[in-house]
């Protein structure tokens, strides 16, 4: 066997090794707390590292496994009671462990949108419910009383910079060079700096 190959059983063996530390973990969590689930099936991925799967007992609930040298869950916890404090639809935390940054949470089920508008529902009038929320939200003084990272000129270019890292190559089959990533950078630069000041509200990155 060729060192390589060595290292990569190596490395699969150790990844093996966590998920069942996790799995231990996670299972303890939940007798604890009176829930039941066996982990062998997870829902859909969120666009995280978190994994969420849909527990027996009690109904209406999920597990919410979110490895803490990705994302620790206090600033998901933070968020959603501070929305619930502000009366709008966030998870309500059922039980935690912060320590090994697992949640139970409440399970809003599977009508997404998407899937809402699959089985034929008004798209404008759902998207007018999602524009009233942020219209509650950026009205809201209380809306910013929340200690969280700012959302820096350099976070917005960071979050543009995804169209860049991710559709260009799509598009051009290349990878975007150097110098177009300065160039981006630059004109978003000027765009942002061109903007008014206005008063701090609470930015929902994923909304």
């Amino acid at each position: 066997m060729s060192k390589p190959e060595k290292d990569r059983l190596d490395e699969t063996d150790v990844l093996a090794a966590m998920r069942e530390e996790r799995r231990h973990l996670a299972l303890k969590f939940l007798e604890k707390n009176g829930a039941e689930q066996d982990l062998s099936n997870s829902l859909g991925n969120d666009a995280s590292f978190r994994t969420y799967y849909r527990l027996k007992e009690p109904a209406d609930a999920l597990l919410m496994d979110s490895p803490a040298a990705h994302e620790p869950v206090e600033p998901f916890v933070k968020i959603a009671e501070h929305l619930r404090s502000l009366g709008l639809s966030a998870p309500e935390i059922l039980a935690k462990d912060l320590e090994n940054n697992f949640l139970i949470i409440e399970d809003f089920g599977d009508k997404t949108f998407s899937r809402l508008f699959a089985a034929g529902h008004n798209r404008e009038e759902l998207y007018n419910l999602a524009i009233d929320v942020l219209v509650k939200l950026h009205n809201d003084v209380k809306s910013s009383w929340v200690r969280i990272p700012e959302y820096t000129i350099k976070t917005f270019i960071d979050e543009t910079g995804r169209t860049l890292n991710w559709y260009y190559p799509i598009l051009k089959g290349e990878k975007p060079s150097g110098a177009l990533k300065e160039k981006w950078v630059a004109v978003w630069g000027q765009l942002f700096d061109s903007l008014p000041d206005i008063e701090e509200t609470l930015i929902l990155r994923d909304y």
